[in-house]
């Protein structure tokens, strides 16, 4: 009997891997040339770096043509891109902003902190991804815009939801901060929307150094009205003292823009990387009862920020909690990441519970509708069902394959349990 057979580590017994996980190491010798060409060029000229220099806006350049064209804009983070790109499209208040049940914290603030209110729509079922379906029950006089975000990589089927927002007249923003390079129909996700927002922090598919995040849109009247909202309400071209709105600061920099452009020319190599890994890994789980990678749509490409395992717990016969356990003990690196803002501390006290009278969404006249717990059934299954791995462009075959064989080793001995529980209670 071999470790990958034998009893559970958990339990005692060997574990499948005692190495750890290579870590991934976002940046390298590329991204230390390019800042220290930067900054050579800069004492040399006595030009110090700045926002909206020539480095941004030739990454800006590169990441629009990466996406087939339009206009992009480096900001400071992803939540303040969406916070940009919600501003930009200058909601009516008092209104609602529909956002997905399942994405970051980041993808949900910026709404109430623009005086607006979230209304949660629920994932498809056995998604962590919204559906039209889902999106369309939310939908009231009061809606002004539609945030969809392509979570783990794996993008929104954003079809139905443009044929729904085309029908209602309402903007839609792709919160594309887990999906560089996801395509859906032939497509970057991003491309769809009236305006899609990134992430571009360390951790994500490329990034601009420890924080960061990207607004890009097709349409160059919001453009011009995403620069002002982004630079303290200063209208494109003025002089620096002309502030037409009152707007805060999130600029991106030309130091940030430096490394960017290093890391987008990364981008298709990390995106082949994690396709080829996954496809390795569904291959190895290939016949498991219980244990596996859920299909994608044909006509979808993730990027595979993580993957998802989905688990039949019931037949497993044991909880998230132990099974986690049990996987990390055999050295592999694992969480649940199905994150659901609308369940944490700070939405209830400020968003669901607002008084009236309260700034800013307890007005008399804001739209006040019930968001129980109920409203998000799909979510709350999914983050119950679902292990993720996060699997990146270093991990090799090796590690592929002590993925597979802890899984499986894990589905075999739960599986022998359930079936001698079964057969001692008969």
């Amino acid at each position: 009997m071999t470790p990958r057979t034998a009893r559970l580590a958990v339990d005692g017994g060997e574990p499948v891997r005692t190495r750890p996980f290579p870590p991934r190491r976002v940046f390298g010798p590329e991204e230390r040339a390019a800042v220290d060409a930067f900054f050579a060029r800069t004492i040399e000229t006595g030009d110090d770096f700045r926002y909206g220099g020539d480095e941004q806006r030739a990454y800006e350049a590169e990441f629009a043509r990466y996406h087939g064209g339009g206009h992009a804009l480096l900001v400071s983070s992803g939540t303040a891109a969406l916070y940009v790109a919600l501003g930009a499209l200058e909601p009516r208040r008092p209104g609602e902003v529909v956002v997905p049940a399942v994405t970051d914290a980041g993808g949900v603030m910026p709404v109430p902190l623009l005086g607006l209110v979230p209304v949660v729509a629920d994932t498809a079922p056995g998604s962590f991804n919204v559906g039209a379906p889902q999106i369309e029950r939310c939908l009231s006089e009061w809606t002004r815009a539609i945030v969809v975000a392509h979570i783990g990589g794996e993008p929104v089927a954003m079809e139905p939801v443009l044929a729904l927002a085309r029908r209602h007249g309402l903007p839609v923003v792709e919160d594309c901060s887990q999906a560089h390079g996801a395509e859906y129909r032939g497509r970057p996700v991003g491309t769809f929307g009236d305006v899609a927002v990134y992430s571009t922090m360390t951790n994500k598919h490329h990034s601009t150094g420890g924080q960061g995040g990207v607004v890009h849109t097709r349409d160059p009247a919001l453009y011009e009205r995403i620069r002002r909202f982004s630079d303290r309400g200063k209208a494109a071209g003025a002089d620096a003292v002309r502030n037409v709105q009152a707007a805060l600061n999130f600029n991106g920099n030309d130091l940030a823009a430096v490394i960017g452009r290093v890391q987008l020319a990364k981008l298709p190599g990390v995106l082949a990387a994690r396709r080829d890994l996954v496809t390795r890994l569904r291959a190895g789980l290939h016949g498991l009862e219980a244990t596996g990678v859920p299909r994608v749509a044909a006509d979808c490409s993730p990027a595979y920020w993580f993957v998802r395992i989905r688990l039949d717990l019931a037949r497993l016969g044991v909880s998230m909690t132990e099974y986690l356990r049990a996987l990390r003990a055999e050295g592999i690196p694992c969480g649940v990441w199905a994150d659901i803002p609308a369940a944490e501390p700070w939405y209830e006290r400020q968003v669901r519970a607002a008084e009236p009278g309260a700034w800013p969404l307890g007005a008399a006249d804001r739209p006040r509708r019930p968001a129980g717990r109920a409203s998000w059934p799909n979510a709350e299954a999914a983050a119950g069902r679902h292990v993720t791995l996060f699997v990146h462009e270093r991990w090799t075959s090796r590690e592929i394959d002590d993925a597979c064989a802890a899984l499986t080793k894990l589905e075999r001995a739960y599986l022998a349990r359930t079936a001698s529980s079964k057969g001692a209670r008969r």
